[in-house]
């Protein structure tokens, strides 16, 4: 954690897995101001953990730990969207998004699926009934409705627009619609409310997670190096 942006201090210690570095995904604010983490776990580990306001990390119990989890959403109490793909020997990944609910105190959990047949779902908003997923495999964001998605039954089906852009990664939304990813090898895009796409910044090594500062009119970006033997370092870009 840090209170200015430059100065960090250790917040909560997740369990560690042997051999699975950079192993966390998405940080993620539940309504009750815990913090929600998912663990991408490498196909046997994956899980999401709460962590509570006196930094206690509770794993959730119930759901499945061969999905590779990347994107978390928190859509009220106990509830959770979560894009994930799983992966077999040298066949293609597939993944989806599902809703998991969980008990507060007991952290059990149970898992539903809402969207499936997707190839790496990465990152993903909800704004109002606006539900925006990246597949940074097929080069696209799905924009689609948290209703229809949480209700199959809906007449007239899923309706769903696809916004083409260059290898996505995790996503942050702004009051007005406007959506932020990586794109490209070394780029950070703005993809506006009538879908144009834009690039921001083309200096990045590798931009991952995302997130705005409405307050203070910032975008902070997470640029993480090729180099193992390299630091990630936080980026901070004004916004117009």
């Amino acid at each position: 954690s840090s209170a200015d942006g430059k100065t960090f201090k250790p917040f909560a210690a997740i369990p560690v897995v042997a051999d699975q570095g950079n192993a966390l995904s998405q940080v993620s604010i539940a309504d009750t101001g815990s913090l929600l983490v998912g663990r991408f776990g490498f196909g046997t580990a994956g899980t999401v953990f709460e962590i509570g306001a006196n930094r206690s990390v509770s794993p959730l119990s119930g759901i499945d730990p061969m999905r590779r989890r990347l994107g978390l959403a928190s859509i009220g109490t106990g509830k959770i969207l979560s894009t994930w793909f799983v992966k077999n020997g040298n066949s293609p990944a597939t993944g989806g998004l599902s809703l998991i609910t969980y008990d507060v105190s007991t952290h059990a959990a149970s898992e539903h699926n809402l969207l499936t047949g997707l190839a790496k779902p990465v990152g993903i908003a909800v704004q109002g009934d606006a539900v925006f997923i990246s597949d940074q495999t097929d080069n696209m964001i799905l924009k689609t409705s948290l209703s229809g998605l949480i209700n199959h039954a809906q007449a007239g089906g899923l309706s769903t627009t696809v916004i083409k852009i260059n290898g996505p990664d995790l996503l942050a939304i702004d009051s007005n619609g406007t959506l932020y990813t990586k794109c490209n090898s070394t780029a950070l895009c703005r993809i506006s409310p009538d879908e144009s796409v834009a690039v921001v910044a083309n200096d990045f090594e590798d931009a991952r997670g995302v997130a705005i500062d409405p307050a203070h009119h910032m975008l902070y970006v997470i640029d993480r190096p090729k180099s193992a033997d390299s630091a990630s370092t936080l980026r901070v870009i004004p916004l117009n």
